[in-house]
């Protein structure tokens, strides 16, 4: 009765210590400096392909030369491109960039 009952607390008691020191531990070793958001975005950035699409603001979408001369891009830009046809040109874009279409016999992969 009770001594089962002890021994099953205690069961539950290190099993819930063991998960919290499983969670708690981290997946990789955080170096100050070295693990930030901006030393990630700089590694993933350095063939600069990004921004050869995106220019300086990266997180506006795809904008052509004629789309850029209009104004988009700036704060009326939305008049010029919606954002969200912005974000799907600049999917388009690296599509046709990658070359994957003409490397798979004209194919486009479904949507």
């Amino acid at each position: 009765g009770r001594l089962s009952a002890a021994v099953a607390g205690l069961g539950l008691a290190y099993a819930g210590l063991k998960a919290k020191q499983i969670l708690d531990t981290p997946s990789r070793t955080y170096i100050p400096g070295e693990n930030t958001v901006g030393a990630e975005y700089d590694a993933w950035t350095e063939e600069e392909i990004l921004e050869y699409y995106w220019g300086e603001h990266i997180h506006l979408g795809y904008y052509s030369d004629a789309d850029l001369a209009k104004g988009a891009g700036t704060l009326l830009g939305h008049k010029v491109k919606d954002f969200i046809e912005a974000k799907e040109d600049f999917v388009d874009e690296m599509y046709k960039w990658s070359g994957v279409e003409a490397n798979n016999g004209g194919g486009k992969p479904m949507t």
